[in-house]
């Protein structure tokens, strides 16, 4: 008589991926990596803010809301300009290649898509943040999601992404 049953489903051992601290980026370095992201991006928008005679015109109050929104556009664009290359090959920013971060897909560990990483990590969060009020909370709240255990915040849940050690 055989003791195996031709009808069982197969059986194998199924290695699980790790997703212990030595693989996630940690928090410190997602902040500096921003930091640096964006003091690299304000040193090449606040000069063309200054020559263009936006905050002579902020500062005396004839600033327009439509004038803001297109200088929201203009540095977005301007990112992409600055980190678009890096993202598409490496998955990181210029602040992020200097602190040894990767931006991956968190369902295979793949470099995302430019467009997935503009049009749903960082645009939806951007745009929200220039609301009144409204998007000051909003960029606390994406900021604070980074202390669940999985450290990823509002903007990588969007984008099913996370950041890893490069």
């Amino acid at each position: 008589m055989v003791d195996e049953n031709p009808y069982a489903t197969p059986s194998a051992d199924v290695a699980v991926e790790d997703l212990s601290e030595e693989l996630l980026a940690g928090r410190f370095a997602r902040l500096i990596a921003a930091i640096v992201d964006g003091l690299i991006l304000g040193l090449v928008i606040m000069p063309l803010m200054y020559v263009f005679g936006y905050w002579e015109r902020t500062l005396s109050g004839q600033n327009i809301l439509v004038e803001a929104f297109a200088w929201t556009i203009a540095t977005l664009l301007l990112w992409v300009a600055i980190n678009g290359y890096t993202l598409s090959t490496r998955g990181q920013t210029l602040g992020k290649i200097l602190l040894g971060v990767r931006i991956v897909s968190v369902e295979d560990g793949s470099i995302l898509p430019v467009w997935k990483v503009f049009f749903v990590r960082y645009l939806p969060i951007t745009l929200v943040s220039q609301i009144p009020l409204l998007g000051f909370f909003a960029a606390i709240i994406n900021a604070l999601f980074i202390f669940r255990a999985d450290k990823r915040c509002v903007h990588d849940l969007m984008a099913g992404s996370r950041v890893v050690k490069a």
